[in-house]
């Protein structure tokens, strides 16, 4: 047989081979084929249920068995009587005939996204083929508009408030559809700042809830709540509403809304500082705080018997200290002026000022008893106050309040000792002690970390070798990084990566221990020789973004961390 035929021949068993294999992969796509159909309403309303309507057919020549339905709903859409957070249902089919038809059916809700377009996925999934084996599916799906909510959602609040007045917010909402809600619920996200005092009508739990019960169509109500903020001035807070009904024995959302509101300048203001910063300054533990109130009368009356009282929280506060001519109640931390300690308060003509003081040291140790004991802040909240109220502000009395936070940096801190006999680090240092001139003797350096209260990084510990003291190893180190001799500045320095707080507070410290020798010379004898200089620690404190830095006392051949040696003669002999 020549060349050609047998290339005529791999060439025909080859596109045979194609013609079977397209055969294969086209056959059960044409007969095993299900057709779907999607229908909704081009637009819907928030809040408004309303049906979706999948159609299916199967347009090919053998059964579609195992078929199963599956909706998947974007954000913003639930499926109505199941819960608001589920995007995704399945129905289960079964077998479909050639020709066969089928329908399913389900109610769908918007509870968001305001003139925005949805896309609503359908897909059914099913075996078919000439071999009854073959997975198929077939996609589908349709945009729907999201138009206005169901139940308009309205506010009515001052656009400004002074802090105390009182004020009211006015929510009002309306059915705009010809179907009725049942159980409606309304509930608020009110700031911390607010000060609930009532509202009409009541609320069914926590000042912020109300049960509405039934909203017919077309009907329209209000809920009108009055109160009060306290919050520095020039400062905004935020009040949300959001109003959900009941459909298939499950709450959805069918409107929200929100409103912002300004601070005005009060016709009091107070002002805080701590040792002449306003904003920024970060404490040191042990150290002195002093604590400034500055008020000032911004209104056209004289405003008389004022109160200014000063909410002090902190763990690192030692109220033992407390200096100021205030009334201290140590039950509460409350520290309090008035015209019986402070005559200045009795009354503040326009344009008046003034301003009274509080000094308080803080701890010099941390109260660190837990792993989560780390990141020590201070607060500071105070409130000044007169019954006299200028017209026209709709309050009782004229009230300011202002806050101050400061954090508390931490601390880290070296312990350098120096050793002769070592047994804790398993060491036998050679050499002499006393130490005699123009003869070695070994000694080991121990540098122990402690890091107090809060997280460090780029932790640096250093000292420099002193008269005739040289490198000799590194023993150990607790850590993943050893301390490092460079020879051409007699400098030791052990760099860490980060230390977590509390880091030998709780639990032993970080240690490396190295060991030097030193030589006498004759100039030395009767002397202390000493050994390293003083050592040194630096590390970014994590918390306040700052560095801290400590140190330790320079280390000589008295060694009085060397318990074997009590008692012992120290200098250096001839």
């Amino acid at each position: 047989m020549n060349i050609r035929k047998i290339l005529a021949i791999l060439l025909g068993a080859g596109f045979c081979a194609l013609l079977v294999a397209v055969a294969l992969y086209v056959i059960p796509r044409e007969q095993g084929e299900v057709q779907v159909s999607v229908f909704a309403p081009s637009t819907v309303k928030i809040g408004e249920p309303f049906t979706v309507d999948v159609s299916f057919m199967n347009e090919g020549a053998a059964a579609a068995k195992d078929a199963r339905l599956t909706v998947s709903l974007p954000e913003q859409f639930a499926l109505v009587g199941s819960p608001a957070d589920v995007r995704f249902a399945e129905y289960d089919i079964g077998e479909l005939a050639p020709e066969g038809l089928g329908k399913q059916s389900f109610i769908l809700i918007a509870t968001g996204g305001a003139q925005s377009v949805k896309h609503i996925e359908v897909k059914i999934a099913y075996v078919g083929g000439p071999n009854g084996k073959t997975q198929f599916e077939t996609l589908g799906g349709l945009d729907v508009e999201i138009g206005q909510p169901a139940i308009t959602l309205n506010f009515e609040t001052p656009e400004n408030v002074f802090s105390g007045q009182n004020f009211d917010i006015v929510i009002s909402y309306e059915n705009a559809t010809p179907s009725d809600f049942e159980r409606v619920r309304l509930v608020l996200e009110l700031p911390p700042v607010f000060q609930f005092t009532t509202s009409e009508p009541k609320p069914s739990q926590s000042n912020n809830r109300w049960e509405l019960g039934t909203l017919r169509r077309g009907e329209k109500k209000k809920v009108v709540i009055s109160g009060a903020v306290l919050g520095a001035a020039e400062t905004y807070f935020r009040i949300k509403a959001q109003l959900s009904a009941e459909f298939s024995s499950r709450s959805y959302t069918v409107a929200e809304q929100e409103v912002t509101t300004g601070i005005s300048t009060s016709p009091l203001s107070l002002g805080v500082e701590v040792n002449r910063e306003i904003l920024g300054y970060v404490a040191k533990a042990g150290e002195f705080l002093d604590y400034s109130f500055v008020y000032k009368n911004n209104s056209p009356i004289v405003l008389e018997n004022l109160t200014v009282t000063a909410v002090v929280a902190g763990e690192m506060y030692d109220f033992t200290s407390a200096a100021t001519t205030g009334f201290f109640n140590s039950l509460t931390n409350t520290f309090t002026w008035n015209t019986a300690n402070t005559p200045a308060l009795a009354q503040i003509r326009p344009g008046g000022s003034g301003f009274v003081k509080l000094r308080v040291a803080l701890r010099d140790a941390f109260p660190i008893t837990r792993l989560s004991d780390k990141n020590y802040t201070l607060k500071v909240r105070a409130q000044i106050e007169s019954p006299t109220v200028p017209e026209q502000t709709g309050a009782t009395k004229t009230i300011s309040v202002a806050t101050l936070e400061n954090k508390v940096q931490g601390r880290i801190t070296v312990d350098a000792a120096a050793y002769y006999r070592d047994a804790d680090a398993n060491v036998v240092n050679n050499g002499v002690f006393p130490p005699r001139v123009n003869q070695a003797t070994q000694y080991t350096i121990h540098w122990k970390l402690k890091n107090h209260s809060t997280d460090v990084s780029n932790v640096r510990v250093s000292a420099f070798l002193l008269s005739n003291t040289r490198f000799v190893r590194v023993v150990k180190s607790t850590i993943g990084t050893q301390p490092r001799f460079n020879a051409a500045s007699n400098e030791v320095r052990w760099d860490i990566a980060n230390l977590p707080a509390t880091k030998g507070i709780l639990g032993d410290p970080v240690e490396a221990v190295f060991q030097v020798e030193n030589v006498p010379a004759v100039n030395q004898i009767g002397q202390s020789v000493e050994l390293l200089s003083e050592t040194t620690v630096e590390a970014d404190d994590n918390f306040v973004e700052r560095k801290l830095k400590s140190m330790d006392r320079e280390l000589d051949t008295n060694l009085p961390d060397d318990q074997s040696l009590v008692g012992q003669d120290h200098e250096v002999r001839p």
